[in-house]
């Protein structure tokens, strides 16, 4: 699958998480079940960042969000409150923007 496929598939899934739909984790995330394993080592979050594991995304933020205040769910990520929907929309925009740069370098 290639950096394109993969952004796609990721946002896709954020946009599930969104939603209610699904719930963002290092199990559900398409970009973490590629690159997780390989220490995020060639994921395109980590070359953005230069941080493992979403550190100093909008994800960290959502995780920090509901360790503090949806502590009856914290494994699986979920859309769970209005600050909860405006944090994943962050991290739906940082993917747009990771996308149209892979897009823009393969002109």
């Amino acid at each position: 699958m290639t950096d394109e496929e993969l952004l796609i598939k990721t946002i896709e899934h954020w946009k599930r998480v969104k939603d209610g739909d699904d719930e963002a984790d290092g199990e559900t995330c398409p970009l973490c079940i590629r690159y997780r394993g390989q220490d995020c080592n060639g994921c395109l979050i980590y070359e953005s960042t230069r941080r493992k594991y979403c550190r100093g995304t909008p994800y960290e933020v959502l995780r920090n969000h509901v360790f503090a205040c949806h502590a009856d769910n914290i494994y699986g990520l979920a859309n769970q409150c209005a600050t909860c929907e405006k944090i994943i929309e962050r991290e739906i925009e940082m993917l747009e923007s990771l996308l149209r740069d892979v897009i823009d370098r393969m002109r």
